[in-house]
């Protein structure tokens, strides 16, 4: 089994009765079951799970506490992940067209030393770290990334631009890339690096003046919700002026009818594929973006997925910081003092030790 040779090659020979493929399906058929931590198996039967997984028995409550920093120490989760999202994209799991693309702070109430974040479901500073998760259109979950919670959501935009650039040119080379994201990557920086990347995005307009209602000609019905399969927009094709920007970024403005409430978006995909792309389909696009936050309240209500990602901690005196590999683009993970002052002081202390291709392209964006 190719899977299995993976795990080998990542994990080597881990010490023990149990495979490592076979610690990742007893995770997750605990998890489908039903049991969201390692203490909650204690009253699993573990005579009756140990068939499903090829074995007398299943993993104990302590065989899984036990593996677990064993499974993290490789620092291997991301590349098992990229390799599961080739087999999601090959499947047919998750749909090809365009990403939905956002940022979930998840909260640490454990006893590391973390950095604080603003946490917006509670509005007040907490410790944690943000998830960076990409979906399709029908919000169906690719990858996700981890980060620190001081972190700006636009200066995670661009590797996972990366990302979906690599993933879609092992499965299907001719697709460009085209990821949708909300205001908070609304950056010059952030559009600038994803134009160089070839990377195609659409995100909301900020600080622009409505148009009169003259200006409204166009006319399309486009895809709705449960309640409004079908909805009929009136739209208006314009050019905005981004600061930063050298070129006038194609802006679409519509309303569902009534002027004084209209909205607007900006997309490169218009410079980019003439002719590929109307504006009807650059507003479903971005009105579908509802189905990744209906995603974020299965994952949290539902499944309380959002509680089992962590990030990785070190033994060591100074705890390593945990961004990963790919955006680091070094050998291995960089330290950083294991407290900060704030945000800005966090960034400054570890902008230097980045290497200068991953420093240059940080943004100084407002974040989220």
């Amino acid at each position: 089994d190719p899977l299995d040779g993976m795990l080998d090659r990542w994990w080597g020979t881990m010490p023990g009765y149990y495979r490592p493929r076979q610690l990742l399906e007893a995770f997750l058929l605990y998890l489908l079951v039903g049991y969201r931590n390692p203490e909650q198996t204690k009253a699993a039967p573990a005579q009756d799970f140990g068939p499903l997984l090829g074995r007398k028995r299943a993993p104990c409550c302590a065989t899984l506490r036990a593996k677990l920093p064993a499974l993290a120490v490789q620092e291997s989760a991301e590349p098992l992940q990229e390799q599961l999202a080739l087999q999601y994209l090959r499947l047919g799991w998750v749909q090809l067209g365009w990403w939905l693309v956002d940022g979930h702070f998840s909260p640490y109430f454990g006893q590391q030393t973390w950095a604080k974040s603003w946490w917006p479901q509670r509005r007040m500073p907490q410790r944690g770290y943000i998830q960076d998760w990409v979906h399709d259109r029908r919000g169906r979950p690719l990858c996700m990334h981890l980060t620190q919670g001081f972190e700006c959501f636009g200066d995670q935009l661009a590797p996972l631009g990366q990302t979906v650039r690599r993933l879609l040119g092992e499965v299907s080379p001719s697709d460009v890339p085209i990821i949708v994201f909300d205001r908070g990557g609304y950056s010059s920086n952030v559009f600038t690096a994803l134009n160089a990347q070839g990377v195609g995005w659409v995100t909301w307009l900020k600080g622009a003046k409505p148009l009169p209602a003259s200006a409204f000609t166009q006319k399309a019905e486009i895809a709705g919700g449960r309640v409004h399969p079908i909805r009929t927009v009136y739209y208006a094709c314009t050019t905005h002026r981004v600061q930063g920007c050298n070129d006038h970024v194609p802006a679409v403005f519509w309303h569902d009818g009534d002027p004084q409430h209209q909205v607007a978006l900006l997309s490169n995909l218009t410079n980019r594929q003439p002719g590929a792309w109307s504006p009807p389909q650059l507003i479903t696009m971005l009105s579908g973006r509802w189905a990744q936050e209906n995603s974020f309240k299965a994952q949290v209500h539902d499944l309380d997925l959002i509680g089992l990602v962590d990030m990785p901690t070190s033994p060591a005196p100074t705890r390593r910081s945990p961004i990963p590999v790919s955006v680091l683009g070094a050998a291995d993970w960089v330290n950083a003092q294991p407290s900060y002052d704030g945000t800005w002081t966090a960034r400054n202390q570890l902008r230097p030790k980045l290497p200068p291709a991953i420093a240059v392209d940080w943004v100084s964006s407002a974040g989220r």
